[in-house]
């Protein structure tokens, strides 16, 4: 608003300078030319972010230049004064200016009747003049109360916009909330009956090294879900970007598909990649990873007992892209359309496995953070395939 008001005291002040250049008043000439200046050093102030010094500037000079305008030539400036308590109204929220201001128009006002028939330094300016200037004084009042009123609207439509990301943020922190009371608490109890079992000597031995091997396989997979929550929550929080540097996917790969090494054999998939060690994206180490390991596990869950995974990779222009093929149950149409949009329902794998329901979520937040894509295609009982591309490894000496 102060940009506002100072542009709309330059250069009408500049055109009534030189109108009284040319009618030879002089003194209100400078006066005129004073206060176009003092309105450009506002937007000086404005532009170097001194905020307080801007709002000082342009009410005070003006003050005093429509102050003395008024009180000389009798030129009608005193309906400007009322215009500056407004503005100052406006710009500041303490009583205390408002009540300063206050005080200074009605003694102005007074010092104008008093002083305007004693002070006669030149002729007194046409009746004209004095009514454009107090035309322009409630012009100018109306046009200022209306950028408050708008700066208002879009305020409160902010507002608005926030409160409705807010309501959905809360919507869903209370999925997320619900997921790990049941998607981690849950199978959390049924190791303990598990543990309780082995140790109360319920099962043989053989029994006993089976149920072990079930007790490691659900520590793993629940390590994952609350490590998937862990970084999902830090991701979240602002201003929290990883360095992005030169990743190679063939390592990342390796470790991810032998940490899933008990998960493949249970279900005797095969799984094949075609990476070469020259492919590399620019993201994220740990991202990458997360990103992988949950695209991976998704396969694993859905895929059928002997189906086939495949990995590869695939360069186009300016993106590197990794594929991720499963041949399992799919994802119906209405399932695809709001994959990355929510929480997802708790679905059960081919060998009844849970999820937590935020892998996809998460994955998606981390693609965007690294300004990368991802596209699925599915068909019930057919398979997934899953796309995502980020950027290329900058080539020396190539543009």
């Amino acid at each position: 608003m102060v940009r506002t008001i100072a542009w709309m005291c330059v250069f009408p002040t500049l055109y009534f300078a030189l109108v009284n250049l040319e009618d030879q008043r002089f003194l209100l000439a400078s006066i005129n030319i004073l206060n176009s200046l003092s309105s450009a050093t506002v937007l000086v102030l404005l532009h170097y972010r001194r905020f307080e010094s801007a709002k000082a500037v342009l009410l005070g000079f003006n003050f005093i230049f429509f102050l003395a305008g008024a009180i000389l030539f009798k030129n009608g400036a005193e309906y400007f004064l009322i215009s500056i308590l407004v503005a100052s109204m406006m710009l500041y929220d303490q009583r205390k200016v408002h009540i300063f201001f206050g005080a200074m128009v009605a003694v102005s006002m007074v010092a104008i009747f008093i002083l305007g028939e004693r002070v006669n330094i030149t002729e007194p300016l046409p009746k004209a003049r004095v009514l454009v200037n107090m035309i322009s004084s409630i012009g100018f009042i109306i046009l200022v109360t209306n950028s408050f009123l708008q700066i208002i609207k879009n305020n409160l439509l902010k507002i608005q916009k926030q409160k409705r990301a807010l309501k959905e943020s809360n919507q869903e922190k209370e999925k997320v909330f619900s997921i790990i009371a049941h998607d981690v608490k849950s199978p959390l109890a049924s190791l303990e009956n598990l543990v309780l079992a082995l140790k109360h000597h319920i099962f043989n031995q053989e029994k006993s090294i089976e149920f072990i091997s079930d007790i490691h396989a659900h520590i793993l997979k629940q390590n994952q879900i609350l490590d998937d929550l862990l970084k999902w929550g830090s991701s979240n929080v602002k201003g929290a970007t990883g360095e992005k540097t030169k990743v190679c996917l063939l390592p990342v790969v390796n470790d991810t598909i032998n940490n899933f090494q008990e998960q493949i054999k249970r279900k005797s998939l095969h799984v094949s990649w075609e990476i070469s060690p020259e492919d590399s994206v620019v993201a994220d180490m740990e991202h990458i990873r997360i990103i992988i390991r949950n695209i991976l596990s998704n396969a694993i869950k859905f895929s059928f007992f002997g189906g086939k995974i495949k990995l590869s990779v695939k360069v186009e222009g300016t993106r590197t892209y990794i594929s991720i093929i499963d041949h399992g149950i799919g994802i119906s149409m209405k399932d695809l359309s709001t994959l990355f949009k929510s929480v997802q329902r708790n679905s059960l794998g081919t060998a009844d496995e849970r999820g937590s329901g935020i892998g996809l979520l998460l994955i998606k937040d981390l693609i965007e953070r690294n300004h990368g894509t991802v596209e699925v295609q599915s068909k019930p009982a057919e398979g997934t395939v899953l796309r995502v591309g980020f950027p290329n490894v900058p080539q020396i000496g190539k543009t």
